[in-house]
């Protein structure tokens, strides 16, 4: 009834869908004795690996009351649409172009002819970058975690092979024939499995983030691969005492070994040398702080801060000591997993890898431009990468993870939230967050 009342008096409403098949014939049957009831056939989606590929694919729905005016066929009984995900960022895409019917009706609305059809149009057929076995291995990795993401690409033209979240969710329950109860369960439940981490999750990225500290000093000519800054447990800025991880300190450290061991000081330094606005243009130059334009809806621009930014955002002007937390990670910069993904493959390959989810067939696309970064400098970062993993950085429990393969890589751990804030959480949602980048 409120359908029939909000809707065209032309249009039909839909009563009930997915009923079973003997049931469908017996309406048939007796359809002569319903006048107005009419049954058809409709087509639906069937997701495979539901639960591995659900945050990629996403799923199909019902139109929304802001979705409805967008194309007339939307208002049609059990039309769907994307509501997330692939299905969301190319739906016009998936859906092709609806086709027609011109009736003539009499003054009581009732059909007397039919004036002529337009065909409609399908739409494309999409074929996504994910590497099925690679995407099963990496969920059932992360699946033992509360809440976890991973991500990652080819480093040489940003193709997406896996992208897995945890929690995670079947959208063959929630994209056809919707049992409320069924949906009630997964929006409610703990650590909201629609949610997509690896690119609506945003997180500070911690000491991972020194790789790109790392180069901004390169690039504005703060340090030298052969500076030693000398760590003795922290540095005082100011009203405030900025601690490295390592109570004790690294003594004399030069950049090589201060990726390596994760140095906090070398990069407090490093950062009050350069300025904050002059480490947002390599970062923004790695692909942080920016929604991809590629075909996965709901990505999440994160944020790369700088003078403009905080004026702009808060209306306040950037105080220096909010500087040397941005250099490892911390205070306003946020970033996702498919950025920090972005970040590593960029750095491996010397290119601006832009992540891409679909492919076409015999359909080139043009290559990544190179970084606007000195090749020099990539080098100088990727060997200092190497050791964290090889040469008993603060990775090297990775170091056999893929066995007769050399991997570089940069490990971070994060405030869950910072200092001073109202209502700190507790208990779990307060622990550190966990991070590893690499490539190999």
């Amino acid at each position: 009834l409120r359908h029939a009342r909000r809707q065209s008096g032309y249009l039909p409403i839909l009563v009930t869908e997915g009923v079973p098949w003997q049931q469908f014939a017996l309406l048939n049957v007796l359809s002569p004795e319903f006048h107005g009831v009419r049954t058809d056939k409709a087509l639906n989606r069937l997701y495979s690996f539901p639960r591995e590929m659900a945050h990629i694919t996403g799923y199909m729905g019902m139109a929304g009351k802001g979705e409805v005016d967008e194309d007339p066929v939307l208002r049609l009984p059990g039309f769907c649409l994307g509501k997330s995900g692939v299905e969301k960022g190319l739906d016009r895409d998936l859906r092709g172009l609806a086709g027609s019917i011109d009736y003539e009706v009499d003054a009581h609305g009732r059909i007397l002819r039919e004036l002529g059809v337009k065909p409609s149009s399908p739409g494309r057929d999409v074929v996504l970058t994910i590497d099925r076995d690679l995407q099963t291995f990496a969920q059932a990795r992360i699946d033992g975690h509360r809440r976890a993401s991973v991500v990652a690409l080819d480093a040489q033209n940003g193709d997406v092979l896996v992208m897995a979240s945890t929690p995670t969710y079947d959208p063959n329950a929630i994209s056809f024939n919707v049992d409320a109860k069924a949906w009630a369960e997964i929006a409610n439940a703990p650590d909201d499995p629609l949610n997509a981490r690896a690119i609506r999750g945003l997180y500070p990225p911690g000491s991972t983030f020194k790789v790109v500290t790392a180069l901004a000093g390169l690039w504005g000519g703060v340090i030298t691969p052969k500076d030693r800054i000398v760590c003795r447990g922290g540095m005082q800025f100011g009203n405030h005492f900025f601690h490295c991880w390592k109570a004790g300190g690294h003594g004399p450290i030069a950049l090589h070994d201060a990726i390596c061991h994760s140095c906090d000081v070398y990069f407090y330094e490093t950062v009050k040398r350069l300025g904050i606005d002059k480490l947002a243009v390599i970062g923004r130059e790695l692909g942080l702080g920016q929604a991809y334009q590629c075909e996965l809806a709901g990505l999440k621009e994160g944020v790369m801060p700088d003078t403009k930014w905080k004026r702009a955002t808060l209306g306040q002007p950037w105080y220096p000591g909010e500087t040397i937390s941005c250099g490892i990670g911390q205070g306003y910069v946020l970033v996702t997993a498919l950025q920090l993904a972005v970040v590593a493959a960029s750095i491996a390959s010397g290119k601006a890898i832009v992540p891409r989810f679909t492919t076409r067939l015999n359909d080139p696309r043009p290559e990544p431009r190179p970084l606007n970064i000195d090749p020099v400098h990539l080098q100088l970062v990727r060997d200092g990468m190497s050791a964290v993993v090889n040469k008993g950085g603060t990775g090297a429990r990775s170091a056999l993870t893929i066995p007769g393969m050399l991997m570089a890589g940069k490990t971070g751990t994060s405030q869950a939230f910072s200092h001073g804030i109202k209502n700190p959480p507790t208990g779990w949602e307060a622990e550190p967050h966990s991070l590893f980048i690499a490539f190999a």
